[in-house]
């Protein structure tokens, strides 16, 4: 995929989105950061899980983001894909549902 497909978030952008509301925008990467980092669940299971979401969603940086994180802790191109094709399949079900 070429680099340029999904533009890299620059950090110009990340604190123009922060100055509106820097007590929300603290809240909600705090939250974030604790929702995905380790506990019951390894990180590499709850990054595999936030890159199926992602794809659902659909959101391009999510995944991007996810995936490097997810390889960063031990995920495999084998499992990555798995994750991803759990979602395409429920996302393909919620369809057939809707249609029928």
């Amino acid at each position: 995929m070429p680099a340029d497909t999904f533009p890299q978030t620059a950090p110009e952008l990340n604190t123009a989105r922060k100055r509106p509301a820097p007590v929300v925008h603290d809240a909600v990467t705090g939250f974030s950061g604790r929702v995905i980092s380790e506990g019951a669940l390894p990180t590499e299971t709850t990054q595999l899980m936030a890159i199926a979401a992602a794809h659902i969603i659909p959101c391009p940086f999510c995944i991007r983001g996810h995936i490097k994180i997810a390889l960063r802790h031990g995920a495999t191109a084998q499992e990555i894909m798995e994750a991803i094709w759990v979602a395409v399949q429920l996302k393909d079900d919620d369809n057939k549902t809707e249609r029928a």
